[in-house]
This record gives structure tokens, sequence and C-alpha cells, in this order.
């Protein structure tokens, strides 16, 4: 995987790759990969990834905001028939 710096350079496959990379290297030294990235995506310390495979580095060359945005577009688009063209169900009159 290269690593660009921060996400605007990145496509979203690379994004995926970059996550999916991260939480094999999570689960290959027996860390819960969800728990981890949780605690990652709520407090942005890279305590919870860790330093082996550069996992954390290249967690670090992702744009925090940009990083949630990926990873909750990714669950909204998993959720029963919705897609990400389908914003009238999250509106609010």
């Amino acid at each position: 995987m290269n690593l660009k710096g921060t996400q605007e350079n990145w496509s979203k496959e690379e994004i995926r790759q970059c996550v999916k990379e991260v939480c094999q290297t999570l689960e290959h030294y027996g860390y819960d990969p969800v728990r981890q990235l949780a605690g990652y995506v709520l407090t942005n310390d890279p305590i919870y990834i860790t330093a082996k495979e550069e996992a954390r580095v290249k967690m670090q060359n992702l744009d925090h905001f940009l990083l949630l945005e990926a990873i909750l577009q990714q669950y909204v688009e998993g959720i029963d028939g919705m897609s990400r063209y389908d914003t009238k169900k999250f509106q609010v009159d």
C-alpha cells in the first residue's frame, strides 16, 4: 500500500485497503479490530492501533474526519435498502 499522506489524495478503494490491512494486523496480534478502531476514532489516540507492520503510521496518514466519514458511509450503505444516493431517509422536517 502506498502511504500518501492525507486522504484527499486517496481513492475510496485505497482507504478500504488501508483499513482492511490495519484490521488484519490488529487481529493477527490478538486485538479486536472493531474495539481498537472504535477507540481510535473516538479519541484520535494512536495508541489504540499497534505500531507493528506500520499499522499506526497507515492510520495516522488518513485524515481523522474523512476516515470516520468513510467508515460511516460503508455502514450506511450496508443497511438494507439504503444507498449513498438515498439521503431523503435521513432528512429531518
